[in-house]
């Protein structure tokens, strides 16, 4: 649940982050919640959008100090700049306060699209990897390199998963992640089959605390413990009927909400804007699967995608997308960026120039008649382009 408040918040006593001792004692609290509701990506955007100087602190992880909207220092843990922004953007759940003061410094922070787009990369990459078990082969000793890996090499065991190793060194996920898969790669490790799993305590409920049961809940979905992650969040939505996500993981059952259609658009929802209104051709199009608005930062600023397409990831990418494809233009001299489409074997993504500070992304069906599609994307970038000026 997300709340707002005007009273004057964050005390840095009161908070076990060492990373927040930099945040102003007085400072005024805007916003709190949990990033299970809200995410930290949605929180930056709304941050720009409203031009907000101060702090966005995740509690027991870091800050990030805000410069009229966009990313001043980042700090999580032991690690500072687009390091900290991955990490803080890898966790999907956490207590967050968004205060309003006037942070020290005046220097922006480099690479933001990169860190948010990385941040998805590694979580699709930690839900292989995280079950793990790893251990070390015995003729390829292990040389020592300085970085975060080699205290979990020391502790690999045969036995404990990777999940349960990073545990025990919080901060660093996202750097462990990829040096875990180049060990892998390069065979200085190697993976445990067969070893039985622990029974999961998820399965035992002490306490019927609402956030408890859901993150119970959920952990026994991604563990497959079906029948028993159902019946925890059955009992959490006994507590919190209204709550849409919970009703989401439930699934379609009586007197519970049924799950998201795929096919819905999000811009069915009665939240529409005018940019949203001025992709609405695009939404009849019947080879255009979704379509977003996004800006330079890889922010989302309106989108009509399926319920089950993630905006924060289309924006991060398409960022990314849109940094590359300009510095093609500029190093090949082509002039100034205008349309780049990327083809997959289900289908193709199209960005296209919506004014100096946004572009246009469509995702479009393997078998779509690009004239025509082409011709839809110009017409809507143009008229969105006019209204943000």
């Amino acid at each position: 649940m997300i709340q707002c408040s005007a009273s004057i918040g964050c005390r840095p006593e009161n908070c076990g982050d060492r990373a927040h001792t930099r945040v102003a004692p007085r400072s005024t609290e805007l916003l709190r919640g949990d990033l299970r509701d809200v995410s930290l990506v949605s929180l930056l955007q709304l941050a720009q959008v409203e031009a907000i100087s101060g702090w966005l602190r995740i509690e027991g992880r870091g800050d990030i100090s805000l410069l009229k909207g966009h990313v001043g220092t980042v700090a999580c843990g032991r690690l500072t700049g687009v390091e900290a922004l991955r990490e803080l953007a890898f966790h999907d759940r956490g207590r967050f306060v968004l205060a309003r003061g006037e942070p020290a410094g005046d220097r922006t922070c480099d690479n933001v699209p990169f860190a948010l787009m990385d941040a998805y990369r590694l979580r699709d990459e930690w839900k292989r990897l995280a079950d793990t078990v790893l251990r070390r082969v015995d003729d390829k000793p292990w040389k020592p390199t300085g970085g975060p890996f080699d205290p979990i090499v020391l502790e690999l065991d045969g036995h404990r998963t990777l999940a349960e190793l990073v545990d025990s060194h919080p901060g660093l996920t996202t750097l462990v992640i990829d040096a875990a898969l180049d060990a892998l790669r390069l065979g200085l490790v190697e993976r445990v089959h067969g070893v039985p799993r622990r029974p999961p305590p998820l399965a035992v409920v002490d306490s019927e605390d609402y956030d408890d049961l859901v993150d119970r809940g959920r952990e026994l979905t991604r563990r497959g413990e079906l029948d028993a992650a159902e019946a925890l969040l059955r009992r959490a939505l006994a507590r919190r009927p209204d709550d849409r996500a919970v009703q989401q993981d439930c699934g379609s059952s009586p007197g519970v909400a049924p799950r998201p259609d795929p096919t819905r658009r999000k811009s069915d929802d009665p939240f529409r804007t005018d940019k949203q209104a001025a992709a609405q051709p695009l939404h009849h199009h019947p080879d255009i699967e979704a379509a977003a608005v996004v800006d330079n930062d890889g922010l989302l600023i309106a989108s009509a995608l399926p319920a089950d397409v993630e905006d924060d990831r289309v924006a991060a990418m398409s960022a990314a997308l849109l940094g590359m494809s300009e510095r093609i233009v500029r190093e090949l001299a082509r002039g100034e960026f205008s349309l780049v489409m990327v083809r997959g074997s289900q289908g193709f993504a199209i960005l296209a120039r919506t004014g100096a500070d946004a572009v246009l992304t469509v995702l479009a069906t393997e078998a779509a008649k690009l004239g025509l599609v082409f011709l839809d994307i110009s017409r809507a970038a143009k008229e969105i382009g006019r209204l943000l000026g």
